[in-house]
């Protein structure tokens, strides 16, 4: 027996679909993305004859900022300036950045000090 399916339909549900599974993408991007830091300064492999560094950073989708381990505040406008005190030689400084679904992001920055 052969099935006659109206093309109609077939158009409506692929429409949906379609439709249905853009929307969950929408949705859960944030889940599928992850937090995203962007190191402003320094850059890494930077060279400074000073005892600092100011490290200025964007963040996007950062619930929980850390720097060497300690927490550091997150400002509302998403750029975030920390001063990290540096020791003579070679320096590596560890940025690492969670979202609220525990999706971690790490960034390591290198700056050595005359």
């Amino acid at each position: 027996m052969c099935m006659k399916y109206n093309i109609g339909y077939i158009l409506l549900f692929t429409l949906f679909a379609a439709v249905v599974a853009g929307y969950a993408l929408f949705r859960f991007s944030p889940l599928i993305t992850g937090p995203q830091i962007n190191v402003i300064y320094p850059e890494s492999q930077m060279i400074t004859d000073d005892s600092f560094v100011d490290i200025t950073m964007e963040t996007t989708r950062v619930t929980d900022l850390y720097i060497q381990g300690f927490e550091i505040d997150i400002d509302s406008t998403e750029v975030t300036v920390h001063r990290h005190y540096l020791s003579d030689g070679n320096n590596s400084i560890t940025i690492r950045g969670c979202d609220q679904y525990d999706a971690c992001k790490q960034i390591p920055v290198f700056v050595y000090k005359k």
